[in-house]
Parts: C-alpha cells; sequence; structure tokens
C-alpha cells in the first residue's frame, strides 16, 4: 500500500509550499528553500487508494537562522605605510544575508610562515586596517560574513604583495583619502 503525504507551508496566511511525498512507511518528510527566520503553519494529509484523510490541524514552526550565501565583493586592498595595509569592501547585499549579520571576518595568512590571523568587524563596518605586516612577505587575504548560524562564503583569495601596493601607488592617481586602491 502506498500512501502520499501532502504537505501545506504557510508563510504570511499564504500556501506557498506544497510538498508530496510518496512512499510506503513515512515517519516525516523534509521541507527544503524556505526563507530564513521566518514563521511557517504546516498540515499534513494523507491520500491512499482509499482517499484522502483530513488535514492535521496547523503546526506553527519556525526556520533557523542561515548563514550568508554570498562574501563582501568587491575587496580593495590598498597600501597605508611601510608596515600597514587598509582593506575595504562593499556590504553583502541584504538578500543573501540569510538572517542577521552578526559581522565580518577577514583572514590574512603570512605566505612565509603560514601564520594565520583573522580580524572581526562589526556588521556596519565597511573598512578595516591590517597592521605590523612584513614588507618583505606576502600575504593572502580573505574575507566573510556570518550569522549566529555560522560563517558564509568565503571571497575569492587576494594575494597581497606590498611591492605590487607600492607600484600601484607610484603609478596610479590616489583614490581613497590620499592612497591609492587596487581592486584584486
Amino acid at each position: 500500500m502506498t500512501t502520499y503525504v501532502e504537505t501545506v507551508a504557510y508563510d504570511n496566511g499564504m500556501a506557498d509550499y506544497w510538498l508530496f511525498t510518496n512512499s510506503t512507511s513515512l515517519d516525516g518528510c523534509l521541507v527544503t528553500n524556505l526563507k530564513a527566520l521566518t514563521g511557517y503553519k504546516f498540515r499534513v494529509s494523507c491520500l491512499n487508494e482509499v482517499g484522502s484523510s483530513p488535514w492535521t490541524p496547523l503546526i506553527d514552526g519556525e526556520t533557523m537562522m542561515g548563514v550568508p550565501s554570498a562574501s563582501p565583493e568587491p575587496i580593495i586592498v590598498y597600501l597605508i605605510d611601510n608596515t600597514t595595509i587598509g582593506i575595504e569592501w562593499t556590504p553583502i547585499d541584504s538578500s543573501d544575508v540569510n538572517g542577521i549579520l552578526s559581522g565580518y571576518r577577514i583572514q590574512y595568512i603570512n605566505m612565509d610562515t603560514n601564520a594565520e590571523t583573522t580580524l572581526r568587524c562589526d556588521p556596519d563596518i565597511t573598512h578595516a586596517t591590517i597592521i605590523s605586516v612584513d614588507p618583505n612577505v606576502n600575504y593572502s587575504v580573505s574575507m566573510w560574513g556570518y550569522t549566529a548560524g555560522g560563517d558564509g562564503v568565503k571571497s575569492d583569495t587576494i594575494v597581497v604583495s606590498y611591492q605590487m601596493l607600492l607600484e600601484r601607488t607610484s603609478t596610479s592617481p590616489p583614490s581613497i583619502s590620499g592612497m591609492t586602491t587596487g581592486t584584486f
């Protein structure tokens, strides 16, 4: 005997998700592609060759916090002085946050020693300063947003060298507070 289970998820009073499951033994079902931090109401009805069951009473549920599905882009890196690098970025679009943005993480790695450092920034910040960098070492830089649900998508890694930033400074017109920027 085959049982068909029809599940309806209601968001703001509208039935926006219908799930039909065909199973001979069903202990539950997974409803996917729902919005983060959104209240839903669910009800279930079974259907077999004899007919349909009545709908169950509506059950309230709320989805959990998601993680950002995009990284901050573009990331702009510029030289402040011999041992200081500035970073600026465009915030993650609110439609990609999937919850409440807790902040940003910037990870930079000394490519000679593989020493990793991670900075945390508040969600309303769009720039940071990395101090005490060695001008004779290349660094890889990446960043991502995070929510209470976890870390989001990491940006592409940017390889930063003091020499490259110095060359950009000497050949490009200043564009941020007298400092030259480069988008990598």
